[in-house]
């Protein structure tokens, strides 16, 4: 992956190695938000993605972030066939919850316990981030499909 990133300018890109990843998702999380908390002191929310999400692209995300404009104390979160998940738009009072996690746990954890108190949780429709590649086989489907 590094490799693939030095082929482009990333003069203004910070980009993290998590030496913990083999512990799970929730290190790679503690990870990125330890780093924007500590770089970035006046952060006032944090978006988390995934990166074997194909379908997501600027647009998509511009939809998560007008929301998160109108509705700052909330999480906006992407929904997609009848789920709530990343990407996600956390505010910074979040930190500590994300933080949290353990194990092989993402933010999915937050956004469904959140959701149960009104206005907690804003859910976006955002077919493009139910599209994701885990395996050999899920690529493969993705690759036929999306060339017809």
């Amino acid at each position: 992956m590094l490799q693939a990133l030095n082929t482009y300018d990333l003069q203004n890109i910070n980009y993290l190695y998590n030496s913990q990843w083999e512990s799970g998702l929730s290190t790679s999380i503690r990870t990125g938000v330890a780093h924007l908390l500590n770089s970035c002191p006046d952060i006032t929310h944090m978006m988390i993605t995934l990166a074997d999400l194909p379908c997501v692209d600027e647009d998509s995300l511009g939809r998560l972030v007008e929301h998160s404009k109108l509705n700052k104390d909330a999480i906006v979160c992407s929904e997609f066939t009848n789920q709530r998940g990343v990407p996600a738009i956390f505010p910074v009072h979040y930190a500590n919850a994300l933080c949290n996690l353990t194990g092989d746990k993402g933010a999915k954890s937050i956004i469904a316990s959140e959701s149960a108190q009104k206005d907690r949780v804003i859910g976006v429709e955002h077919i493009e981030a139910g599209i994701d590649i885990d395996r050999p086989d899920d690529w493969e489907r993705y690759r036929a499909h999306s060339s017809t």
